[in-house]
């Protein structure tokens, strides 16, 4: 019947598609692109599942609808999702009801959705409302898509593979910009200092249109890429970890972005500290002597690189912004402090309490780049108190996933764990909120407690029958 289902669909995007051809080609070729879509992903949910990790670290790349922010991992999550419903529907499968309780990190989660819709009946500028409440839901629901779908190790493993496959496109890219000083999304950029520094170097943007946010989606995967390079055993595979990782520090330092260098520190620190691995510490210290022989090149480039955003010769000016975007939000929280001004209404409240910081901050209305002081002036310290303990829950989902596990699971722990600390680091410096990568990391901590649970249950299992 499923399969029945799949091919009435498929036929329906084919007529539509056929009628629409003649009329708009480039509509009626998307609809035959989402018929073969529908056909695929109708035999096989895991590939609707990887082809959307597959996609998610090209951004801006893949980017469809401009205006509706529509991009091709977007397409892949949508058809899964849909395809998936309707599978648990006629299966009558119990676990997407159970996933929205059965973790404290989802309870959280939902009750984090839950106010910022109702504080968002504050708004004073609709639209900016409805954006911002947009990308929350769609990030919240990509969070249970991925406990739905992923209820194995093995594809977990697989997910993971995927992303790092990805992200080795994206880095051939960075590497790219770095060779012409060319720019591959040049109209993503609105303001010159973010593609180069005040002595002249071009940054790496890659394929999310923005230095930082290109850092940021590499910190955020290195975990993952050190972890792997601990479990690979074959020689071949090692070595082509061994270059992506170079890769990696690449693009890092060739963005110029401070935040890639904290992040690069704290992946190195975390995975090589908790992992049982001989000599940590003089391997902690062979790595950061590479990187810094990688910092020494890159310094015998001055049109590529400067130390200078590092030694705090420039740059001092997105400091300053951030600290008076603090100040702004501090002041929203006093006036106020029980429900805030209202789920994105620090962009429209923006003008009224620039007064505070007038010399500090842009008069152009900009986000705060600052999640934590976000959230408070925003929703409001209710609001803060459910999103600092949502945070606070998937450390402790990680914690409760370490009994029974193997070396490869706890691989996974680590990586997931310091790839969540980065995103918490990100959070504090750019407007990382909705992050896919970061809710990736979120969602694989809650896969990685639910997976623990289900090996506590089996022994249990096999008693009974």
């Amino acid at each position: 019947m499923i399969t029945s289902l799949f091919l009435l669909s498929v036929l329906f995007f084919l007529f539509i598609g056929s009628l629409l051809y003649s009329v708009n080609p480039v509509l009626g070729s998307l609809l035959f692109v989402v018929a073969l879509l529908t056909l695929l992903i109708g035999q096989s949910l895991e590939f609707g599942l990887l082809m959307t990790f597959f996609t998610i670290p090209f951004d801006r790349c893949f980017l469809i609808l401009k205006g509706l922010g529509l991009t091709v991992s977007k397409v892949f999550i949508g058809l899964t999702l849909l395809i998936w419903l309707v599978r648990a529907i006629l299966t009558k499968d119990p676990f997407p009801l159970e996933s929205l309780y059965n973790s404290r990190t989802s309870i959280l989660i939902l009750c984090y959705l839950l106010v910022s819709i109702l504080t968002a009946v504050q708004a004073r500028d609709l639209e900016r409302v409805v954006e911002v409440l947009v990308r929350r839901i769609n990030v919240i629901v990509f969070y249970f898509f991925l406990l739905n779908l992923i209820r194995s190790k093995t594809l977990l493993r697989r997910s993971i593979q995927l992303l790092l496959l990805a992200s080795f496109f994206i880095t051939l890219v960075g590497l790219y910009e770095l060779g012409t000083g060319d720019q591959v999304l040049p109209k993503s950029q609105r303001r010159e200092e973010l593609y180069i520094t005040s002595g002249g170097a071009s940054r790496i943007q890659g394929c999310a249109g923005n230095p930082d946010f290109h850092a940021a989606i590499l910190v955020m995967l290195l975990p993952f890429l050190l972890t792997q390079i601990q479990l690979v055993q074959n020689r071949y595979p090692k070595i082509a970890l061994y270059i992506l990782l170079v890769l990696y520090c690449v693009n890092i330092l060739g963005t110029n972005a401070r935040l890639g260098l904290l992040g690069m520190v704290v992946a190195f620190s975390l995975v090589f500290l908790l992992s049982e691995v001989r000599w940590k510490i003089p391997k902690l210290m062979a790595a950061f002597a590479v990187l810094l022989v990688l910092f020494g090149l890159f310094s015998f480039m001055p049109e590529k690189f400067t130390a200078e955003r590092y030694t705090g010769e420039s740059g001092l000016k997105s400091l300053e912004y951030r600290l008076g975007w603090i100040i702004m939000a501090w002041e929203m929280v006093k006036r106020h402090p029980v429900f805030g001004v209202g789920t994105g209404n620090f962009y429209s409240e923006y003008h009224r309490y620039i007064r505070t910081v007038p010399d500090m901050v842009p008069r152009v209305p900009i986000i705060i780049h600052n999640g934590v002081m976000q959230i408070w002036a925003e929703n409001g310290t209710v609001g803060l108190i459910i999103f600092l303990l949502f945070l606070l829950s998937v450390p402790l989902a990680l914690y409760r996933s370490r009994e029974g596990d193997d070396r490869e699971m706890r691989g996974f722990r680590i990586a997931i764990f310091t790839s969540f600390v980065i995103y918490v680091i990100c959070i504090g410096v750019i407007p990382a909120l909705e992050h896919e990568i970061g809710w990736i990391s979120i969602a694989f901590a809650v896969i990685l407690e639910n997976l623990s649970q289900q090996r506590r249950s089996l022994p249990q299992e096999e008693m009974v029958g």
